[in-house]
């Protein structure tokens, strides 16, 4: 492994975006309700984060050696340049005339900008749901609802119940609330929620969702996805016989430790694989075939 170069040399000046390469490596994808989004934010304020991207070096596996001469490749903002490059095909700009400022890093090794494209792509905080419905509530006395479900990655409906359940939270309207003196004191004020992440495929997605909303229609009040899903866990494991909970109970004691140790952790998958709850399934996931089950 290369150790990490430094200092990296930096530089800002006006690039032919189409003729930087974006790395095949990179894992950020962006779901093409969220590219209309920024593309519709950048055509609207033409305000854009400046793109990076670094200089390949002649030994480099994704250099062109056919073609010579220095050569880039994005590190962060291939989605962004994307964006500049269609808005400027709208204004009638062919993709080879188009320039914009980057910042230019100097060569590195291949492995090294593998490094650079997580740290800088995902080596990021995580927003903090309450934190996130404040930060809504507050901008969303100026502008509307619709206009900032146009440009941020959230929909509508998301910002909606986000600052419901800050609403429920807190227990008042967001016009009783006091004005804050301090920001930073509005940090710890509650406790501090849990966003949940992980891989779903269609077909699982669709089960999860079905469940989901086959609690929810029983449910009123705020934050009925997590409380939806609180009470099908609680469910499956009401369904278990009193080895087996214990038996998981073991199993997740030794997956923390693992974890703290730094050691080799199981897959979620084998956490209680083997396990099988005493109570069936709905035959209907569509809400039918409820049968003698609970209501919750």
């Amino acid at each position: 492994m290369t150790n990490l170069p430094e200092p990296i040399s930096r530089d800002h000046r006006p690039v032919h975006l189409a003729q930087v390469a974006a790395d095949p490596r990179n894992p950020n994808r962006m779901p093409e309700d969220r590219y209309q989004k920024l593309k519709a934010h950048v055509r609207k304020t033409s305000n854009v984060p400046i793109c990076i991207a670094r200089i390949l070096p002649p030994g480099s596996r994704f250099y062109d050696r056919a073609r010579g001469g220095e050569q880039l490749m994005w590190l962060d903002g291939h989605h962004r340049a994307r964006v500049l490059l269609e808005l400027g095909e709208e204004r009638g700009v062919k993709r080879a005339d188009l320039t914009d400022t980057v910042e230019v890093w100097g060569e590195m090794p291949d492995d090294v900008a593998g490094l650079y494209l997580e740290v800088i792509n995902n080596n990021t905080g995580s927003d903090d749901p309450m934190a996130k419905a404040s930060l809504y509530a507050d901008i969303s006395q100026t502008l509307d609802m619709a206009s900032i479900a146009a440009v941020v990655p959230d929909s509508l409906k998301d910002i909606e119940e986000l600052i419901a359940l800050r609403q429920d939270v807190y227990g008042v309207d967001l016009d009783e609330l006091p004005p804050v003196e301090n920001p930073a004191d509005t940090l710890v004020e509650h406790e501090t929620a849990n966003i949940r992440r992980f891989i779903l495929y269609p077909a699982q997605d669709k089960v999860v969702e079905m469940a989901l909303d086959h609690v929810m229609t029983q449910l009123e009040g705020q934050n009925k996805p997590g409380r939806s899903l609180e009470m099908l866990a609680a469910d499956y494991l009401g369904g278990l016989s009193e080895d087996d909970r214990v038996m998981l109970a073991q199993r997740w004691a030794e997956r923390q430790m693992a974890r703290s140790a730094g050691g080799i952790v199981a897959d979620d998958a084998d956490l209680g694989g083997d396990l099988k709850p005493e109570r069936a399934a709905p035959e209907d996931l569509d809400g039918g075939g409820e049968g003698d089950r609970d209501p919750w």
